[in-house]
């Protein structure tokens, strides 16, 4: 039993020095943070990934990314142990494992996606390969992706595992996803920040595993093999389809309203005219070309209204099936699919993930 003098202290009350009283209060706090944050912890995982993400892309070399996974493995072993020492140990491992593992992450991936880049300004070279999408670039120039198969005067260990060329605007109907290509063009290294903080489109670049742009000097001409590219992967079958939608769009709708319409069902957005893009980002509207979760709410939304409708006028099968779970079943497989004929992007696969867990709670 503990024995107290007359001032209300404990006689077994180790003295503290002043070393120990900061280290008490940041304890202390973070306790007090941990118990108002209860039930909510898992919301900040994604700020720690964000911190060690932000670390990483701004060191000023490059580490080694087994170094970064080990690091992360002995923060989530030493996190393990302190979880059944409730307080600042615990609090303080899990917040440095979500900093080691999005380092970690950034650290793999940019491992994971490595692929030559060309050094210098090359050219012209014939080029042969697969292309990977054909996006317009305003009224006259389209913007073709190939995947390489040969570059004139690189080896094969040196050659790029994408390219974008630009090549005329008469091209359109001739290439297509899948078809396999041969022509002269330039290339050149991808552009850097035009200013320090812009957008690095080099390190995005990176990431596309895009290694080379430059410009078409003859016509992108389809190969005698082109055959064998009807054995196409489903990625690039799927590239064909928006192609195609969006083609058979431009067809029924011609000028801007055509391109725009385009954008919004296909998400290509590259036959916008430059005049009318500006017009648009000037009112504000800009990110109405960026298909997230209003057009995926519109989709799912839709298509879960009318199957519950239709459903529930036929008494047979509303009384013997749960409407709501065929209702959001179908939803959420024209949300997969409204995903996939978008083209995938960031907006759009949040916007997706969102949906799912929406219609997988019906």
């Amino acid at each position: 039993m503990t024995v107290r003098h007359e001032t209300g202290g404990d006689l077994d009350a180790r003295p503290r020095g002043p070393r120990s009283r900061p280290i008490a209060g940041v304890a202390g706090l973070a306790t007090r943070l941990a118990q108002n944050e209860e039930g909510r912890g898992f919301l900040w995982w994604p700020a720690g990934l964000a911190v060690g993400i932000a670390v990483y892309f701004n060191l000023p070399g490059e580490p080694d990314w087994r170094v970064a996974v080990l690091a992360a493995a002995a923060v989530l072993a030493v996190t393990l142990w302190a979880r059944r020492h409730s307080g600042f140990a615990y609090i303080t491992s899990l917040a440095l494992l979500a900093c080691t593992v999005g380092f970690a992450a950034s650290s793999v991936r940019t491992y994971w996606v490595a692929a030559p880049v060309v050094l210098e300004r090359i050219g012209p070279v014939e080029v042969e390969g697969t292309v990977i999408a054909v996006d317009a670039r305003g009224s006259s120039r389209l913007a073709v992706r190939i995947e390489p198969r040969r570059i004139d005067r690189l080896a094969s260990d040196q050659t790029p595992a994408q390219i974008r060329i630009t090549a005329a605007r008469s091209q359109a109907g001739v290439l297509n996803a899948g078809d396999r290509v041969r022509a002269r063009a330039i290339l050149m290294p991808p552009p850097g920040p035009v200013a320090p903080g812009a957008y690095d489109f080099a390190r995005q670049s990176w990431f596309d595993r895009l290694g080379a742009v430059g410009f078409a000097v003859s016509n992108i001409e389809r190969t005698a093999d082109a055959r064998a590219s009807r054995q196409i992967s489903f990625a690039l079958a799927i590239e064909r389809l928006r192609a195609r939608i969006a083609g058979k769009i431009a067809e029924a709708v011609p000028g801007p309203q055509g391109a725009v319409a385009a954008a919004l069902l296909t998400g290509k957005r590259g036959a916008i005219p430059e005049d009318v893009l500006l017009k648009i980002r000037d009112a504000g509207l800009a990110h109405l070309l960026a298909i997230s979760g209003l057009h995926m709410a519109l989709v799912c939304g839709a298509v879960f209204s009318a199957v519950s409708l239709i459903l529930a006028l036929v008494p047979w099968l509303a009384l013997r099936i749960t409407v709501g779970k065929w209702a959001a079943a179908a939803a959420l497989a024209a949300g997969l699919g409204y995903y996939l004929l978008a083209g995938g992007s960031v907006a759009t696969e949040r916007a997706f993930i969102m949906a799912t867990i929406s219609l997988c709670a019906i």
